[in-house]
């Protein structure tokens, strides 16, 4: 037998291209899960196994040449070489959104062979990677929904914003996680940066961005989250949506004192936080989470269901009226997607408006085929 302060843990990494490990973990010491986190408390040891319900973890063994790299993600290092050097003018822009402050965000999408790398980036390592219950955005088995419902029964909200979060994240933060979340070398997190990339910037569309967006505040969460779990504080992150919750009220001071401790990590982390949406509600008063009420059950805020209603009779006129123009189909389309998002909440609500876009469909159909 070995001895108690000693554990040996089995890592298998075989499916990933990455052969497979005995490692020994001394209990007797602190637990690093193979990485310096200066801002978080040690890991706990379960069942043989360092675990640290606050850190984003990568379990299996760390990638140190080109040529394994190239082994992992089943691609020859001479593609992956090539394609790194001039990957940032491997992009098109597909697709422009135009944010509430009337600003335009570009999202982006690989050309091939760029874009059949990075799939294999996320497929062969960024989906190993484990995260924290506190992270909720593209994450499998998360979405807003589960976001909204952690913060269930809460009496006091805080919500923060990142300011331009994306461009935020330039490529010495995509390496710094490459390089010490994942614990690859140099040279294979300066290839992997290059291949995540473009224009020093984290490219939002991209295949690899939604998890790396998750681990870019890797340095400080944990230990934000530790400190506000002490004032008996719970927080969440949907990608950058900050909501921080608690189940009794507390007075301004502390509330103060959250919020200067979330605008301090995200300074020490290189981010601006977006003054703009700071806001704290009680019960009693509206409590919203990504968009969705917390208060006495998860449904979608009074003005969204009521546009909801508004724009379902403005189609039922246009239909009506005989009305098939651009802006009728573009209305169309938004109460399907916007009746989808409502059916789990409201019901009713949902029939109804999908009604109304099938009347508007079977009055267009038949408008159409008279016509000829």
């Amino acid at each position: 037998m070995f001895p108690a302060q000693h554990a040996w843990v089995w890592v298998d990494c075989k499916k990933h291209g990455m052969g497979c490990t005995f490692r020994r973990i001394d209990n007797s010491k602190r637990v690093s899960n193979k990485l310096l986190f200066s801002d978080s408390r040690p890991s706990a040891v379960l069942g043989g196994q360092a675990t640290d319900v606050k850190r984003v973890r990568y379990p299996c063994r760390s990638i140190l040449t080109v040529k394994a790299l190239g082994k992992a993600l089943d691609l020859e290092p001479a593609l992956l070489a090539g394609v790194a050097e001039h990957a940032a003018s491997e992009y098109r822009i597909a697709g422009r959104k135009k944010k509430p402050d009337g600003s335009i965000r570009l999202l982006w999408d690989a050309r091939y062979p760029l874009k059949l790398i990075q799939t294999r980036i996320k497929e062969q390592l960024l989906d190993r990677v484990i995260f924290p219950a506190y992270l909720f955005g593209g994450i499998r088995g998360k979405s807003h929904i589960s976001n909204a419902r952690s913060h269930s029964g809460a009496k006091l909200l805080i919500a923060e914003d990142v300011a331009s979060y994306f461009p935020s994240i330039t490529a010495a933060h995509v390496f710094s996680i490459w390089r010490h979340v994942f614990g690859f070398s140099k040279s294979v997190a300066r290839m992997l940066t290059k291949l995540t990339t473009r224009a020093d910037e984290l490219p939002q569309g991209a295949k690899t961005s939604p998890q790396l967006s998750n681990i870019a505040l890797w340095r400080v969460e944990p230990g934000l989250v530790q400190r506000l779990n002490q004032l008996g504080m719970r927080y969440s992150r949907f990608v950058d949506d900050i909501s921080i919750s608690s189940r009794r009220k507390h007075p301004l001071f502390v509330i103060q004192k959250v919020t200067r401790q979330v605008y301090g990590a995200l300074y020490r982390a290189g981010f601006n936080p977006k003054f703009e949406k700071h806001e704290f509600s009680w019960r009693g008063r509206t409590m919203a989470v990504t968009k969705l009420n917390i208060d006495a059950k998860i449904s979608l805020p009074a003005v969204r269901r009521k546009a909801l209603g508004q724009d379902a009779q403005r189609l039922l006129a246009f239909a009506k009226a005989g009305n098939f123009n651009r802006t009728s189909m573009k209305l169309t389309r938004s109460l399907s997607t916007r009746a989808g998002a409502a059916k789990r909440f409201h019901p009713r609500l949902a029939r109804k408006a999908r009604s109304i876009v099938q009347n508007f469909a079977s009055r267009r159909l038949a408008t159409s085929t008279n016509a000829r």
